[in-house]
């Protein structure tokens, strides 16, 4: 019932039985495929392979299970799910599973690419290419390969280099009526932390003695302890907070709200809150801190993701050399 062939360097394994649809899968070893056919055909056999796919007919089927069981898991569970939710209004979703192909994707893609940018799409691809290894590896659904390793991944867009500039910065501060996002912004300034970190940070992990703000969960993995300027205690403590568990008692979604309704108040345009980090960041080093020292801060473990997140006005650059 089930017949092995090698296809360039994979071995190829379809699995045909009468009254039902074939079943393949392709391994990189024969004896990887040897063994998924003699458990496939024993699960043919008891109804118990219909069973398992009976609910994975379609795209949608697999994201919602990825969403839910996969990206949950992740440490930017938020912002994937936010993202596959997104995807799932696409009509390719609606496909069957088993007329994915590349150029379905390849399609895809370029009609996302009309819309957003190519970063957008990487991450979007990224994530339909490993929900469909995971459909093909783990959950006995019958897909022979993965469609997304044959087309080509837009390659990430130019680095930011905005920075926030004074002017900007004292609007946005002087025309910000949320007291939660004002604390935000400051905060972000102050001290380079990531929006997740920010608001994960609670009263507890504050060490006011050794002027330190202890981060747990970082986005690497990686706790650290950020050191606090005069000002940034400042408006930790005059916050009116105090009672909260979270030094910002709001969410995610709040917080991304408040700031677009902000931005647009101000009309200042194409600035995103992550435009902070790299603010602060250029201007630790503006202040004289060495590339270790920003380290520490910034929690980059990679010398050259900290290199792009710098933004030094050449200005600046200049007057030293006077």
């Amino acid at each position: 019932m089930a017949s092995i062939r090698k296809r360039a360097e994979r071995w190829h394994v379809q699995i045909r039985r009468q009254g039902t649809s074939s079943i393949s899968k392709s391994f990189n070893t024969k004896t990887d495929a040897k063994a998924w056919a003699l458990q496939t055909e024993a699960l043919v056999e008891s109804g118990g392979y219909q069973k398992a796919a009976h609910n994975l007919k379609t795209l949608e089927c697999l994201l919602v299970k990825y969403r839910d069981e996969i990206s949950l898991k992740k440490k930017g569970a938020s912002s994937e799910t936010y993202r596959i939710n997104h995807m799932l209004k696409s009509s390719i979703t609606q496909k069957p599973i088993t007329e994915l192909s590349p150029s379905l994707f390849a399609v895809y893609r370029d009609d996302r690419l009309r819309l957003v940018s190519p970063s957008a799409v990487r991450r979007e691809l990224v994530i339909l290419r490993h929900c469909l290894s995971t459909a093909i590896n783990e959950w006995n659904t019958p897909i022979s390969e993965n469609p997304i390793f044959r087309i080509a991944i837009p390659k990430e867009s130019k680095q930011r280099t905005r920075r926030v500039g004074h002017e900007e910065l004292n609007s946005l501060l002087a025309n910000c009526s949320h007291s939660d996002l004002r604390l935000a912004i400051e905060l972000a300034i102050e001290t380079g932390m990531r929006r997740g970190e920010l608001l994960n940070a609670k009263w507890e992990h504050i060490d006011r003695r050794k002027r330190l703000l202890h981060i747990s969960e970082t986005k690497t993995g990686h706790s650290r302890a950020i050191p606090l300027s005069s000002k940034a205690i400042n408006v930790i403590e005059t916050s009116g907070n105090q009672q909260q568990e979270n030094i910002l008692p709001i969410s995610a979604n709040a917080l991304r709200l408040a700031w677009e309704r902000l931005c647009k108040r101000c009309n200042i345009y194409n600035l995103r809150f992550h435009d902070l980090r790299h603010e602060a960041i250029s201007r630790f080093f503006e202040l004289g801190l060495s590339i270790p020292e920003v380290q520490l801060i910034s929690g980059h473990r990679d010398v050259r993701m900290l290199m792009r997140y710098t933004h030094l006005k050449p200005e600046d650059v200049g007057l030293k050399l006077i």
